[in-house]
């Protein structure tokens, strides 16, 4: 069986996501994005693809080869933790 062993690089926060200013936002209110299966998904926000990239190329840049990425409900942010992945021979 194969072993392998994560070193933390570098975590990087995205604050305040919710930058798609009216009309897709107003106020509380958020307008639906219309799914292909007419289901619309509430569980995250939308972050801009370029934003994400960027932040994935500094991660790999420093020495990341893996990420770990989740959102942080309660303030409209993404976590991405950069992790350098080796196997242990």
């Amino acid at each position: 069986m194969k072993k392998f062993k994560e070193s933390l690089i570098e975590e990087i926060e995205i604050s305040d996501i919710e930058s798609m200013s009216e009309p897709f936002y107003t106020g509380d209110e958020r307008n639906d994005v219309e799914m292909p299966d007419n289901d619309v998904w509430y569980e995250a926000d939308s972050i801009n693809i370029d934003v994400v990239i960027k932040t994935l190329e500094q991660l790999k840049n420093n020495g990341a080869n893996r990420v770990y990425l989740y959102s942080h409900g309660d303030h409209n942010s993404y976590i991405l933790t950069g992790v350098n992945c080796q196997e242990i021979k």
